[in-house]
C-alpha cells in the first residue's frame, strides 16, 4: 500500500506541469485508486487476523490516496 501511495504522490506531482499530460495522468491516478481500494478489500478478506495497527495503516493510506 505504501508503494501505491508513493507512486500516486509522484504521478500527481508530475501531472501539475502541463495540460496535455493531465488527462493521461487522471486515468492513471484512477487506476491507482482502484488498486488501493482492491488492496483494502483483500486485506479485509484475509482469514488471518492482523493487528489493528496494520488495518489502521492500510486504511489511512487509502484515505490519503482518495
Amino acid at each position: 500500500m505504501e508503494s501505491l501511495h508513493v507512486r500516486y504522490k509522484k504521478m500527481k506531482a508530475d501531472g501539475r506541469g502541463g495540460l496535455g499530460a493531465k488527462a493521461v495522468d487522471t486515468e492513471a491516478l484512477e487506476k491507482l485508486k482502484g488498486k488501493a481500494k482492491s488492496l483494502v478489500t483483500y486485506c479485509g478478506l484475509i482469514p488471518y487476523f492482523m493487528t489493528g495497527d496494520v488495518y489502521s495503516k492500510v486504511m489511512q493510506i487509502e484515505v490519503q490516496i482518495n
